[in-house]
């Protein structure tokens, strides 16, 4: 059986998702700790990616549920190297993955927002008045 990888996202839906995305993630997991010989991989960028979230809220629940997924006698934990993620940093461009923990994709740099003229940028242009968007860390949401 080939060993599936799980991305931080995967992860994520698997204890953070609605119970759809949850239940996917399970299944697929636990067909593979069926197999005596089966095991799961993720990385260390994965579990960092897990974890800034419950550390910036001081979220000790959360942080707990996810140090034991990385805890799992089947998970193999990798190692990853920098030419690794500098190809799939490129590989990325192309493709844009949303974070599954973001509430709206109406998020985006001011500077950014003011360099491309609102015409990259996946957020709606502002509009005169800037006082009625909520700006936090230099983030607009609208």
């Amino acid at each position: 059986m080939i060993a599936p990888y799980l991305d931080a996202s995967a992860i994520i839906y698997l204890v953070e998702g609605t119970a759809s995305a949850q239940a996917l993630v399970a299944r697929r997991i636990a067909g593979v700790e069926q197999d005596p010989a089966g095991r799961v991989l993720t990385s260390h960028l994965s579990r960092l990616e897990c974890r800034v979230k419950p550390l910036r809220a001081s979220d000790a629940a959360l942080l707990s549920t996810y140090d034991a997924f990385f805890t799992r006698a089947r998970l193999e934990v990798l190692d990853i190297s920098a030419a690794v993620i500098d190809r799939a940093t490129d590989s990325s461009r192309a493709v844009r993955v949303q974070d599954p923990r973001r509430d709206s994709p109406r998020v985006c740099d001011w500077s950014w927002r003011r360099r491309l003229r609102d015409r990259r940028c996946n957020a709606r242009p502002l509009r005169g008045d800037h006082d009625r968007h909520r700006v936090a860390d230099g983030v607009a949401v609208i």
